[in-house]
């Protein structure tokens, strides 16, 4: 977990933190997945303080709202299954996906303020479980930073999404 929090600060000193505008990259996953997903962005915004910044609900909210699913839904589907099932839900997403998911992290974890240790630890803990490795993460973090002055997700991943 150290390689992802080092990669992670090297990268971070010139950071801003950008909105995630589109989320189409998953219009294919599964109701589950998107859930898992809602689910993961909670955990992360409560893992630094314990509390919800408005910044993060509104991060969070933004992201998942067009998914048509209350936080009653995706909240009590993480009841049934737990980070077990969130993290075997995610393990299932294709590689851009994924990718999507590590930049969604970090502009949420960056959105209230800087990444905090807990953050980082928080999302290598997940990467690591849903099999994205140091080399993958670290390639990532630098296609992210390299590209956030344009901030735009079609950029970063280097596709057209409609």
């Amino acid at each position: 977990m150290n390689f992802f929090k080092r990669i992670f600060s090297d990268k971070s000193k010139q950071t801003n933190g950008i909105q995630t505008d589109n989320m189409d990259v998953f219009s294919d996953a599964t109701i589950n997945q998107k859930k898992s997903i809602a689910n993961f962005f909670t955990l992360l915004s409560l893992c630094d303080e314990g509390r919800f910044d408005p910044k993060e609900i509104d991060y969070i909210s933004s992201s998942v709202a067009h998914w048509g699913f209350t936080p009653y839904d995706f909240q009590s589907y993480f009841k049934n299954t737990g980070k077990s099932g969130m993290c075997n839900d995610l393990l299932t997403l294709s590689k851009v996906q994924k990718e999507t998911l590590v930049i969604s992290s970090l502009q949420l974890a960056e959105c209230d303020k800087d990444i905090n240790e807990k953050e980082l630890n928080f999302i290598a803990e997940i990467l690591i479980k849903i099999e994205i490795n140091e080399n993958e993460y670290g390639k990532i973090v630098d296609k992210y930073y390299s590209l956030k002055k344009r901030s735009s997700i079609e950029n970063i991943l280097g596709i057209k999404l409609n």
